[in-house]
């Protein structure tokens, strides 16, 4: 009779325990869920500070970054202006080169006239 005794408390605290159980995954996740969300705003708060700290820094860097940027761009149109007089450069000796294949003992009478002007035939080109 002691085992049946003994068999109906453990069947009585057992049913205690599991009327009990929702309530206790209740207040344990509530539990969790606290923890959580206060070490986030923990976080946040530390975050923030450090943002606030380094904020000093970061407008420098922003200052330089706008400067640098500044000087890449006055770069960029001052390589843009070399390439178009490299290029028209490049177009004008390409033009006298085709007028020299057309006419090889020829030269212009000045420097004033232009290459639609016929030139004047020399005795012997120079060099040759």
């Amino acid at each position: 009779m002691s085992d049946a005794n003994r068999l109906t408390g453990s069947t009585e605290v057992f049913a205690q325990t599991a009327g009990q159980l929702p309530k206790l995954v209740k207040e344990e996740r509530e539990a969790a869920i606290n923890q959580v969300f206060d070490r986030l705003a923990t976080e946040r708060t530390n975050l923030l500070a450090s943002l606030a700290s380094k904020e000093g820094e970061v407008r420098d860097l922003l200052a330089e970054t706008r400067a640098t940027l500044g000087s890449g761009a006055e770069m960029a149109d001052s390589v843009d202006a070399a390439i178009q007089s490299l290029d028209a450069y490049t177009r004008y000796v390409s033009r006298l080169r085709q007028t020299r294949r057309r006419h090889p003992r020829t030269v212009c009478r000045s420097t004033s006239e232009t290459m639609a002007t016929p030139p004047t035939r020399l005795a012997a080109w120079p060099g040759s």
